[in-house]
């Protein structure tokens, strides 16, 4: 005997789910698909639909909903009719309103533009609520350069063009609720510019409604790489990092050899190592505390602290070269500048938020990070963070790292005693780590805490972050590797991977943090999102 049974399923979701299905289609009927798979939980989509788009809207509600587009009421809908037409505008929002009884939802799908980077986020485990706020469109012509804000399922809920050939580079949140945004001023290191370039500060609309410069944009122009205010509670103002020019500068060892106290030279751009003199041209790395009308109040010049035989990893860019946009500072040859050596390259500085005022240094060329006592004026190094063989009087101790420290560092952070860094390890043949040392300032140690290594076993050669967020996971910018950006669980977890975003090849980004979700109102965020920021 032979039985057939008609079998009807109904897809459904959770119990307390206004909706089980989001999608949309095209006019012949196609799924026009989300950038993410959509969930009851996500609260946020992208769709890509360049120019805007008229599409049909297909959704499973749950028995009783009642829902609203933009306001409008969504029809109950037929299956064997059409699905509902909604029109989308370019970089314009979707919001769907779900209400039954008491229970309400929305749920928000953003148009993103053509050009904007393609990303996948995968998701291991949850992530708790919060932002990310970082910048894309460093490496890949084809795609279009923004600063964007994701929520903590990697979702694009704000972004704003950036409005320039040039990229950007650091992006932070202030006190005012306004966002830094740094562009690159020059290849490795911030040169002068004309006009000068400072660290623009613009708001949710993208208005720029200030820009902090040096005190003196010819000799100490700001270095991009990072940017600290001074809260208003410790008296207000801004501190920066300039690359100034220091020529001449003998960099023989004693004796009339000639012979460079230095490691070779890594001549990148148009710069030729072979033709640095014995008596050359070197960059200074300053950091220069202002107030807030622009008066410096204090400096502190890494010559004062470091010498030539502390330089582990030199290079030279070219920047100052007249071609490149410098001045033409060696008058014997006119036309070509002169070729600069970046002897420490400062890439990070944190204002450790103690009341103490001071301030936490990595500098890639020196392989250290360092500790500067604000209260000092002249040597203000407390400690510093060097590999096995410096010879540096404060150097600290490592206790516990079989790799002896930090290479080529990135983005050290100090917060109570324990130190973060990302740790590129550029040119040793290992792969790129995030790692956490355990600052001992009487005993002059650093004990390893934990490390986290790239999930494919890469070396990234520049950028990249590691910062322990508000909700205590750890988010890893892996620099110029992909996955771009990993967030792992607590270390006192294991360090457990809960999601990686991903994006198309030659991507990369300067750093990336995760701000608390009280830092940004959503609403706020999803009404400012799109358009440029405002240039000078």
């Amino acid at each position: 005997v032979e039985i057939v049974v008609d079998l009807v399923g109904v897809f459904t979701g959770p119990p307390e789910a206004l909706v089980n299905q989001l999608s949309f289609t095209d006019a012949s009927g196609a799924l026009v698909p989300l950038d993410q798979d959509f969930a009851v939980d996500g609260v946020n989509s992208t769709l890509r639909c360049s120019g805007g788009a008229d599409l049909g809207l297909r959704l499973g509600l749950a028995p009783n909903v009642s829902a609203e587009i933009n306001g409008v009421p969504v029809p109950p809908r037929d299956p064997v009719e059409p699905d509902q037409p909604v029109s989308i505008p370019d970089e314009g929002l979707l919001t769907l309103s779900l209400e039954r009884g008491g229970e309400s939802a929305e749920y928000f799908v953003r148009c993103l533009p053509a050009d904007f980077s393609a990303l996948t986020v995968t998701r291991s485990e949850e992530t708790a609520p919060g932002w990310y706020l970082t910048e894309l469109g460093w490496g890949n012509t084809s795609t279009g350069r923004f600063v964007v804000i994701m929520d903590e399922r990697g979702v694009p809920v704000w972004f704003k063009r950036t409005g320039t050939e040039r990229r950007l580079i650091n992006s932070q949140l202030l006190e005012s609720g306004n966002l830094a945004i740094t562009q690159i001023t020059g290849a490795g290191f911030g040169i002068p510019t004309d006009p000068p370039i400072g660290h623009r500060i613009h708001d949710l609309e993208g208005n720029l409604v200030d820009e902090k410069q040096s005190d003196d944009s010819v000799n100490f122009p700001i270095d991009h790489h990072d940017y600290n205010e001074v809260p208003a509670a410790a008296g207000g103002g801004y501190t920066i990092i300039s690359y100034p020019l220091v020529t001449p500068f003998d960099l023989t060892a004693t004796g009339p050899s000639g012979e460079l106290t230095l490691p070779p030279v890594t001549g990148l751009g148009d710069c030729d190592p072979t033709s640095v003199s014995a008596t050359g041209a070197i960059v200074d790395n300053v950091v220069r505390e202002l107030d807030d009308t622009g008066t410096l109040v204090w400096e502190w010049s890494a010559l004062d602290s470091f010498g030539m035989a502390d330089v582990t990893f030199a290079q030279c860019f070219g920047n100052y070269r007249e071609e490149n946009g410098g001045a033409d500072l060696d008058p014997s040859t006119p036309g070509d500048g002169v070729d600069e050596i970046d002897v420490f390259h400062i890439n990070s500085l944190q204002r450790v938020e103690d009341g103490s005022g001071d301030y936490v240094a990595s500098a890639r060329h020196l392989d250290a990070v360092f500790r500067l006592d604000r209260s000092v004026n002249g040597d203000a190094v407390e400690w510093v963070l060097a590999p096995e063989g410096s010879t540096h009087p404060k150097r600290l101790t490592i206790v516990g790292d079989p790799l002896g420290g930090v290479r080529r560092s990135h983005d050290a952070r100090m917060e109570g005693d324990l130190l973060t860094v990302y740790d590129n390890r550029t040119a040793t043949g290992g792969p790129s780590r995030a790692v956490a040392y355990r600052i001992d300032e009487v005993a002059m140690t650093a004990t390893l805490e934990w490390e986290i290594f790239h999930p494919e076993g890469l070396t990234s050669n520049q950028i990249g972050s590691t910062r322990v967020t508000p909700d205590g996971s750890v988010l890893v910018g892996w620099g110029a590797t992909q996955p771009m950006f990993v967030e792992y669980s607590s270390p006192d977890t294991g360090s457990v991977e809960l999601q990686r975003i991903q994006i198309s090849p030659n991507e990369g980004a300067y750093r990336i943090i995760k701000y608390a979700p009280d830092d940004f109102d959503a609403a706020e965020l999803r009404v400012t999102a799109g358009g440029t920021l405002e240039q000078p």
